[in-house]
């Protein structure tokens, strides 16, 4: 229903030269008296009016009820759509922002290492591969001194 309500709201702020003899009509509430009568218009619907208003794009159901005239504002999935739109937009500039300062950061670090650490390890490093080395070849000479004849 909301969704007829919001296509007909559309389809009446596009015909709007038809409103305005809706408007003049005994069927729809009188518009305000200050000089901004074409701030709303008005559309029958069943039962209650629509109306709309020019500046907006918000829709109201108008009803008269014991001579008086009441409006409700309809519910509008567009106006939800750019709510959340704009949160996410948000929530993204922020996250952004924490990524170039994070990037930044790491960019301004020392290296988790200092010069003397760094050499240390690579000395270590250096040691560790000659170890390997020398016992990979004491088991080379073993495997060929088991295959000789005695």
């Amino acid at each position: 229903m909301q969704t007829k309500l919001t296509i007909l709201a559309i389809t009446c702020l596009l015909s709007a030269p038809a409103l305005t003899s809706a408007m003049a009509t005994d069927q729809a509430p009188a518009g305000p008296k200050d000089g901004v009568a074409d701030t709303f218009a008005f559309a029958p619907a069943d039962g209650p009016q629509l109306r709309i208003d020019r500046r907006d794009g918000t829709v109201s159901l108008c009803e008269q009820t014991a001579g008086q005239w009441a409006c409700k504002l309809v519910a509008d999935d567009r106006k939800a759509y750019e709510d959340r739109l704009s949160e996410v937009e948000a929530e993204n500039a922020r996250l952004a922002a924490r990524v170039s300062e994070l990037e930044r950061k790491l960019a301004d670090s020392s290296p988790m290492l200092g010069s003397s650490d760094q050499q240390k390890l690579d000395e270590f490093l250096d040691l560790s591969d000659r170890m390997f080395h020398h016992f990979f070849n004491m088991v080379e000479d073993l495997k060929r001194q088991e295959n000789k004849p005695i």
